[in-house]
């Protein structure tokens, strides 16, 4: 992909193609949409998480959700990420760093931070599966709302929506299960329950 790149960027047409489409609504939407990709967004939706995982005492999803986002704002930097060349196209919103890369950093960390929500703040089952669908679709418009305004290549944006939301169902699936860690809004969350009718309550 690297040298592909270096030569002819796979997306580069697909990228006209989107830039294609800035109608003036069009562009304000891209923006708006696109504020949830940069540093800004990303700590807002972090820290709003933590908050909610702090209040309900969900302390192994908060663990969790940390090291995910350790870990994978370090596998993304280190070991995966690749430059790449500045698009021919007129750029509205630069990223933040000046530099495009393979997968797009902001998304990346935008789709590993919505893909811990699902996991950590749904509880199991159908809920969670349209809250799953819903997380994809957003984060695949802010995909789409970047190549619009110039900021990531569109491939390099969607590679990263599949890497951070298949990541952080790997690391929630390995460390913290919903069989043995359900998220539950019930009084009592899934604190153990002693039953103490019969003999134990004679006793």
């Amino acid at each position: 992909l690297g040298y592909a790149y270096e030569n002819r960027p796979l997306d580069a047409a697909m990228l006209d193609w989107l830039t294609g489409f800035r109608a003036a609504w069009v562009v304000n939407l891209s923006e708006a949409l696109s504020w949830f990709g940069t540093a800004t967004g990303i700590l807002v939706l972090r820290l709003a998480l933590a908050i909610v995982l702090i209040v309900f005492r969900r302390w192994r999803h908060l663990a969790v959700t940390l090291g995910a986002f350790v870990i994978f704002d370090a596998l993304v930097v280190s070991l995966v990420r690749f430059d790449l060349p500045t698009p021919d196209v007129d750029v509205i919103v630069a990223p933040a760093s000046g530099v495009y890369y393979f997968p797009a950093s902001g998304v990346a960390s935008l789709t590993i931070t919505l893909g811990a929500m699902v996991a950590s703040l749904v509880p199991a089952g159908r809920t969670r599966a349209r809250a799953l669908v819903a997380a994809i679709v957003f984060a695949v418009l802010v995909a789409v709302a970047r190549g619009v305004l110039g900021t990531a290549y569109p491939l390099a944006a969607l590679y990263a929506v599949l890497l951070g939301f298949t990541t952080a169902w790997v690391v929630f699936g390995w460390l913290a299960p919903s069989n043995s860690f359900p998220v539950s809004y019930t009084r009592g969350g899934n604190a153990a329950h002693l039953d103490l009718a019969g003999a134990r309550a004679q006793a």
